[in-house]
């Protein structure tokens, strides 16, 4: 099984700035087994929208903190695991910040886990 942790970055530049990412999977991987956001970005932020080709994979003002972790969680376990077919398909997401970060600028960076199997191990 091939796997690959594909890293999504943009800056955010100023509190509640919203920021938009349009992007295509990496190519050879068919499926996107899950999702983290480090957690050294603060708290209260959401995905105004987070969708694959159109489709919704978290709902509309998903809170960011669900899919953060911190360093005392093993690197192993720290995605939130989703079950969706990458391949071919494009990424559209509106962040917007809550205003709470500790620092401005700082760096947006979503981990994306791709397999080219539907195997879990």
């Amino acid at each position: 099984m091939k796997t690959k942790i594909q890293l999504l970055e943009k800056q955010v530049a100023k509190k509640n700035e919203v920021v938009k990412i349009n992007q295509e999977f990496d190519y050879g991987y068919k499926h996107l087994k899950g999702v983290a956001v480090l957690s050294s970005i603060g708290e209260g932020h959401v995905f105004r929208s987070f969708n694959i080709s159109n489709m919704e994979l978290f709902p509309k003002n998903f809170e960011v903190d669900f899919l953060q972790s911190n360093a005392s969680v093993t690197p192993n376990e720290r995605f939130f695991k989703v079950d969706d077919i990458a391949d071919g398909k494009k990424m559209e997401i509106d962040f917007i910040d809550s205003g709470k970060a500790p620092i401005y600028p700082y760096k947006l960076k979503i981990y994306l886990l791709l397999t080219d199997t539907t195997d879990e191990s």
